[in-house]
C-alpha cells in the first residue's frame, strides 16, 4: 500500500473507471479530459466531473494517490476545504502518527505511535478523541476517509456532494461544458469559425444527446466567457493553420489554467 504523502496529479495514459466504463486519458487540456473507452468510444468530460464520479478509480496505483490539477482545489468552498483539512490532520496522524507538518524530532501523542500501537489501535484512539470533542464521526466514517485519502488524497476528504454543486466554471451545466469541450475540439481540422457558429453547435449536440431543449444554453456573454476558458491556448477562432500545428505538437506536461469563474 502506498505510504501517505506519494501523490501526483492526473496524466496522459492512465487508466481510469468512471461513469461505468474502463478509460484510457488521451488528453489533457485545461478543465477538461479526453477519454477513451474499451467500447471504442471517445468523450470529453470536465475534471470536476471526472473526480467527482462515484466509482473513479484509478488503475494501479503505484505512484500513490492521483490528485486534480491545482485550479479545481481553488473552485471548492472555504467551509468545505476546511473540513477536508481537518479530517486530513486526523487520518494522517492514525496513519503515521504525527500530524501533517509536525517536527519529526517531536514524540507521536499518547495512543498514536506506530512503534507502540496497531493501526487498529490508533484508529480507535482517534475515535474516542473526536467523540470526545463532540464531533460526530464513527469509526467507520474515519476507516472510509482512510480509503479516500489513499486513494486521492485531499480531494478524496472533500464533500463530494458540495463538489457537484460547484465547479471552475461556476454554476455551468456540466453537460454543456461537455458538449462545448466536445465542439472546440471538433474545431480542430475545420475551416475558421466563429463564436456563433460554435454555439449553434453546442446547441445541436445537446438537443441531439439529451433532448430538444433539455439543456438550456446560457446568454451569449457567458457562453463566451466559457468558449474562451475552455479553448485556451487552442486558438479555436484563429487561422485553421495555427490550430492544426499546435494538435500536431507532441503531448506536453499539464498545467492547467484558472478560468474566469461564469454563471448561467
Amino acid at each position: 500500500m502506498n505510504p501517505i504523502g506519494a501523490q501526483r496529479t492526473l496524466r496522459i495514459g492512465d487508466s481510469v473507471t468512471a461513469f461505468g466504463l474502463q478509460h484510457t486519458v488521451s488528453a489533457l487540456d485545461g478543465f477538461t479530459v479526453r477519454l477513451d473507452n474499451l467500447l471504442g468510444g471517445s468523450t470529453v468530460v470536465t475534471l470536476m466531473a471526472l473526480f467527482t464520479a462515484p466509482d473513479f478509480t484509478v488503475a494501479g496505483g503505484e505512484d500513490g494517490p492521483v490528485l486534480p490539477p491545482v485550479g479545481l482545489l481553488d473552485a471548492v468552498a472555504e467551509p468545505v476545504l476546511a473540513t477536508a483539512q481537518r479530517w486530513e490532520r486526523h487520518v494522517v496522524e492514525v496513519e503515521t502518527g504525527r500530524l501533517p507538518g509536525a517536527d519529526p524530532a517531536e514524540p507521536p501523542r499518547a495512543g498514536f505511535d506506530p512503534a507502540a500501537t496497531t493501526l487498529a489501535e490508533r484508529e480507535r484512539t482517534k475515535d474516542a478523541e473526536l467523540r470526545a470533542a463532540g464531533e460526530t464521526a464513527s469509526l467507520r466514517s474515519l476507516q472510509r476517509m482512510r480509503g479516500r485519502y489513499r486513494a486521492q488524497g485531499l480531494w478524496g476528504l472533500l464533500d463530494q456532494q458540495a463538489l457537484r454543486t460547484r465547479s471552475p466554471f461556476g454554476r455551468a451545466n456540466e453537460r454543456l461544458l461537455a458538449a462545448m469541450a466536445a465542439a472546440i475540439e471538433a474545431e480542430t481540422d475545420e475551416s475558421t469559425g466563429t463564436r456563433d457558429r460554435l454555439r449553434r453547435r453546442v446547441k445541436a449536440r445537446l438537443d441531439a444527446e439529451h433532448g430538444e431543449g433539455v439543456v438550456e444554453l446560457p446568454s451569449k456573454a457567458t457562453f463566451n466567457r466559457l468558449a474562451a476558458a475552455l479553448s485556451r491556448g487552442r486558438h479555436t477562432f484563429d487561422v485553421a493553420t495555427t490550430r492544426r500545428s499546435l494538435a500536431n505538437r507532441p503531448n506536453r506536461p499539464f498545467t492547467p489554467a484558472s478560468p474566469r469563474k461564469a454563471s448561467t
